[in-house]
């Protein structure tokens, strides 16, 4: 049987294809070959078409080979939302996309050099979402999706949307991805460091087929449930009528009265024979 194909990674000098993870000098340009860590996100770029995180001055993303983004001189007109609510300030620069024949000029993301954190407009996000889709390769089966494991700990934060200043929404991206990210419906999404690539990642291996296809199953279990009829079990307390007076079944109510009489009937014996 044979084994897994190697994973191949790309020189950042040059965007030439590398699959020897050992090899520390590129093939092509003879230029070195950065170690695959995780980038340092004060001093790093984000990849126009995957996303990843790729440290400052790499001309080339050592995950896909495509050109990087280039950063904008100006920065961003507000700060960020993660460093803004653990009470720190910091203001976000501005990023743009790789140009498109749809949109010469790029898209902008705005990203956080002290914390990692990424502001992504819908408009943006949603281009960035269709490009994952048309580029995947899962079939939706649940084994071949990238998800993450949610847990519950660490402190929930509520963040301010930059555009509005209204507090997000914090949603599991798709319901399953277990994604946490924070969203403003009316102008876009924040993203904690790693959360985009965990969510694109998502949706190149299938992840929207899977969620859609769950989405379904639970709507046709609703279905069967609302047209199947539910039996009844004589004497059953959920289909025994209630008193609207005092909210008890009419069987409780019965067993009080009779109850209630033997009561009387015994009080009745007991001061007789006291008087005798």
């Amino acid at each position: 049987m044979a084994g897994a194909a190697p994973r191949i990674f790309h020189c950042p000098s040059c965007g030439g294809p590398c699959g020897n993870a050992r090899s520390r000098v590129c093939e092509f340009c003879e230029g070195p070959l950065l170690p695959m860590g995780t980038p340092d996100p004060r001093h790093s770029v984000r990849c126009s078409a995957c996303s990843a995180l790729v440290s400052a001055g790499a001309s080339f993303c050592p995950q896909c080979g495509d050109p990087l983004a280039q950063q904008q001189a100006a920065t961003a007109e507000h700060e960020c939302p993660g460093c803004q609510a653990e009470g720190n300030r910091s203001m976000m620069v501005t990023w743009r996309l790789m140009p498109t024949p749809q949109r010469l000029e790029g898209h902008a993301v705005h990203g956080c050099r002290r914390c990692g954190g990424v502001w992504v407009d819908r408009e943006t996000f949603d281009v960035m979402v269709q490009s994952a889709v048309d580029q995947g390769v899962g079939d939706g089966r649940s084994v071949g999706v990238h998800r993450r494991e949610l847990t519950m700990q660490g402190k929930v934060t509520y963040r301010a949307c930059p555009g509005c200043g209204h507090t997000m929404n914090r949603r599991n991206f798709a319901r399953i991805s277990g994604v946490i990210v924070d969203e403003c419906r009316n102008h876009g999404t924040f993203f904690d460091a790693g959360e985009l690539e965990d969510v694109l990642g998502f949706v190149r291996s299938g992840g929207l087929l899977l969620a859609r296809r769950r989405e379904t199953e639970a709507l046709e279990r609703e279905r069967q449930r609302a047209t199947t009829p539910q039996p009844t079990t004589t004497g059953s307390l959920l289909s025994t009528p209630v008193d609207p007076m005092s909210g008890m079944t009419n069987q409780v109510l019965l067993a009080e009265v009779d109850l209630g009489v033997a009561f009387v009937r015994w009080a009745g014996r007991w001061i007789r024979n006291m008087f005798r």
